[in-house]
């Protein structure tokens, strides 16, 4: 059987094969070893260990964040800052907190951000208004919000901008 040509209309007969494809018997022995592999034994035991991960990991840590978020977590860290990742303030998440300097910083990918530097203005229009509207909550909370740009991060300009 020849495949169809897209745009061209299904033929009775292609149909009936298609369909006769879709009441094949399936693979039985298949079937009973993912039966056999996942015991309930086994699935309360990684339930367990994923658990215990969970729970050992101090609270900030607790996200495998983007490439930027972890180059700039990464250099807080070194300068020794005391953060909270993934804060959470007024319903919005923000990528990282120090609660010393009253500070939230925020990294925010040039395409889902529009960054207009690296020419994806108005690329998502419904950015601006999320953004704009973690700027407010943090202005309204007492927070100071530091943006930094993708680029940023990976020409390192970024590191001036969070100097102790």
């Amino acid at each position: 059987m020849m495949p169809r040509p897209r745009g061209m209309p299904i033929t009775p007969e292609h149909a009936e094969k298609l369909r006769a494809f879709a009441r094949r018997p399936k693979n039985k022995k298949w079937r009973e070893s993912v039966g056999r592999a996942w015991t309930e034994e086994k699935r309360a035991a990684a339930r367990a260990r994923a658990l215990k991960q969970w729970v050992e990991t101090p609270p900030g840590r607790r996200f495998s964040g983007t490439r930027p978020e972890l180059l700039v977590q990464a250099h807080l860290e070194s300068l020794g800052v005391v953060l909270v990742a993934q804060y959470a303030l007024g319903g919005a998440l923000y990528d990282f907190a120090i609660p010393s300097r009253s500070l939230l910083v925020e990294v925010d990918g040039c395409y889902w951000h529009n960054c207009e530097s690296c020419g994806y203005r108005g690329a998502r229009p419904e950015a601006y208004r999320t953004d704009k509207r973690k700027n407010t909550l943090a202005l309204r909370a007492g927070w100071r919000l530091i943006r930094i740009p993708e680029h940023a991060v990976y020409d390192g300009s970024f590191k001036g901008l969070l100097a102790p």
